[in-house]
């Protein structure tokens, strides 16, 4: 299999946890539980910080190699921190209200997809990588915001 195919199948399987997230937090009370729904919440936004610090790392594995680039490992590192820190249970001291969590989480994955696409425009990454790209953080995006939506409505 091509690498192409192998990171299309990946990245399109990957973007899976964030749309379940988020169909069972639209499904509540309805069609799922309320327990099923709050679970849904802390997994998404877990699953989601795990994929920003994954995707701030391959970033910064690709860009490692002229010193203009390694401006962005910094930027990269702070992202995953930001995302780890919005995936934290109760941090009253950073001021993240339940929804605001999931925001924060979307802004740092657009911060990746603008830092890629620079990658991509250096040559560090394929062409054909941009669309995925685009493709995986608007779905990852709009399942986090769906649930920072539905959590401020049900507050």
């Amino acid at each position: 299999m091509e690498q192409r195919q192998e990171l299309n199948i990946l990245g399109l399987s990957g973007v899976i946890p964030f749309a379940f997230g988020a169909a069972c937090i639209c499904a509540s009370p309805f069609v799922v539980s309320v327990e099923i729904a709050d679970w849904a919440y802390k997994v998404t936004l877990v699953y989601g910080a795990i994929i920003a610090s994954y995707m701030s790392g391959m970033g910064a594995g690709a860009i490692v190699g002229g010193n203009s680039r390694r401006a962005a490992l910094l930027p990269g590192m702070i992202a995953a921190l930001i995302a780890w820190v919005a995936a934290w249970p109760d941090m009253p001291f950073i001021g993240f209200t339940p929804s605001l969590r999931y925001v924060a989480l979307s802004l740092v994955l657009i911060y990746l997809l603008i830092r890629d696409n620079k990658a991509i425009d250096a040559g560090d990454f394929p062409g054909w990588y941009r669309p995925l790209r685009w493709r995986l953080t608007v779905l990852a995006c709009t399942s986090l915001l769906i649930a920072a939506a539905r959590m401020s409505l049900s507050s």
